[in-house]
């Protein structure tokens, strides 16, 4: 129980999650700058060569950061990082971010496949979010591997 309501809070309580909203929110409120954004890849063909680029980088990093969090000393040991009481969350809140990153990948994948089909508002919101929400996740990753490694090192 407690790892699925650390799970929920991972995903609700996120700026990931507050970019889905504000994407969901501008989207409606605003349409018109989404589907500027999707004429852009509907009129360009050789943006499509381009568009998985982004997120497949985007999650190599978040794996590499992962790594990096969870075993941030080379050196030496990282016994007190793996005794910590509360490592379960830290190593759920990474695994959680590669997922989401991955996730990202996917739809980005499927807007590649399916995009000339999409409405080029849902497009542009789509290019928005699985470009957004992995910088975001790498950013948190980035901080956190910061912070993990300053507590540890002597």
């Amino acid at each position: 129980m407690k790892y699925a309501y650390e799970f929920l809070k991972i995903l609700f309580i996120s700026f990931e999650f507050v970019i889905v909203l504000i994407i969901f929110l501008t989207m409606n409120l605003f349409p018109e700058f989404y589907a500027k954004i999707g004429s852009k890849f509907i009129g360009d063909s050789e943006i499509w060569k381009y568009i998985p680029v982004i997120p497949f980088t985007l999650a190599s990093a978040s794996i590499n950061y992962a790594w990096k969090i969870l075993t941030p000393l080379t050196n030496s040991s990282n016994k007190i990082l793996y005794d910590w009481p509360d490592y379960w969350k830290l190593k759920l809140r990474v695994t959680v971010s590669i997922a989401i990153c991955v996730i990202c990948l996917s739809l980005a994948i499927m807007l590649w496949f399916f995009c000339k089909g999409l409405d080029q508002k849902y497009s542009g919101a789509m290019f928005v979010g699985i470009t957004l929400i992995p910088l975001t996740v790498l950013f948190n990753q980035l901080l956190a591997a910061f912070t993990v490694r300053e507590f540890l090192e002597p």
